[in-house]
């Protein structure tokens, strides 16, 4: 089975982008990979870097009709063509999507999500842990899942779909020939008209799912941690970021959404009680902190 790992990026996510496919190196080992990047606003020369690391570059168009919503940047095509993938890659069967912001740490956990898409379900993380704020009200997150699940469906679903967890689309895997891609981009055309948010795909993947009677497989929330929600502990024995309670299981896929991608004074803690600053990209930026 040929198998596409998925991403996006414009200029200035390369450095993010550049992270996380170095942190996918040697997982060609696992089979038929390649990696490919839906070009969003890359410049000439980040393109010929990435082409002269083997990855190919792909250039969506817009595969639904943005044009009443004015200001759209270029860069939301990553959001408007991940329902689209199998439009977008040639020849892969399997579709693994990643974020730009996320970093892999263990790839037998990424790995994890191609078994279960090869047994035919959708591979995705709940953004839901006993760790997580948003889980116990102390963000917004909630309010604004709600709120736009209103704008794009109305009081009833929004009603209805709240109190579901809320599935995250930054990391993801089907197969090609899954029902859910044609109920996803058909719950997003319509959803389109309507309102437009930075949320208008991962709205529609719940939509669709939970509206489909399509049955997910639900990973543990470690192979996409969303920092955001929680922040990390780093283990000082290992040199890995892991969740923050006991028994502070490791991590495998760092999500770093919500801007913790770019900044280097993230406060987080140690397992043995140290306070620590920095960045939350790699291990070794960690123990520099």
């Amino acid at each position: 089975m040929r198998i596409a790992v998925v991403t996006a990026s414009n200029d200035a996510y390369f450095d993010s982008l550049d992270l996380l496919l170095q942190s996918l190196a040697g997982f060609e080992r696992y089979g038929d990979i390649g990696t490919h990047v839906l070009d969003v606003g890359l410049n000439e020369t980040q393109v010929r870097t990435l082409q002269a690391a083997g990855h190919v570059i792909v250039r969506p168009g817009w595969d639904v009709d943005v044009s009443p919503w004015k200001g759209v940047p270029a860069w939301f095509r990553a959001m408007t063509a991940r329902p689209f993938l199998p439009k977008h890659i040639a020849g892969a069967d399997l579709l693994l999507w990643l974020d730009a912001d996320i970093w892999v740490q263990d790839q037998d956990m990424l790995y994890d999500y191609v078994r279960v898409a090869q047994g035919g379900s959708l591979a995705v993380c709940l953004e839901m842990d006993r760790s997580y704020d948003n889980v116990f009200m102390r963000n917004a997150s909630r309010e604004i899942y709600h709120d736009n699940l209103l704008k794009y469906y109305g009081q009833e679903a929004a009603n209805r779909l709240i109190h579901l967890p809320m599935m995250n689309c930054g990391a993801f895997a089907m197969r090609r020939d899954h029902p859910l891609w044609t109920l996803w981009q058909t719950t997003m055309q319509g959803a389109v008209k309507k309102h437009c948010s930075n949320f208008l795909e991962q709205t529609a993947l719940n939509m669709a799912v939970f509206s489909g009677n399509i049955a997910p497989h639900f990973l543990p929330a470690r192979h996409n941690w969303m920092a955001c929600h929680a922040v990390p502990m780093l283990d000082e024995v290992s040199g890995q970021f892991v969740e923050p309670a006991v028994p502070h299981d490791r991590l495998g896929l760092v999500h770093l959404a919500c801007g913790l991608w770019k900044r280097d004074d993230v406060d987080f803690r140690s397992t043995a009680g140290k306070l620590l600053k920095g960045p939350l990209r790699t291990r070794a930026a960690a123990k520099a902190g």
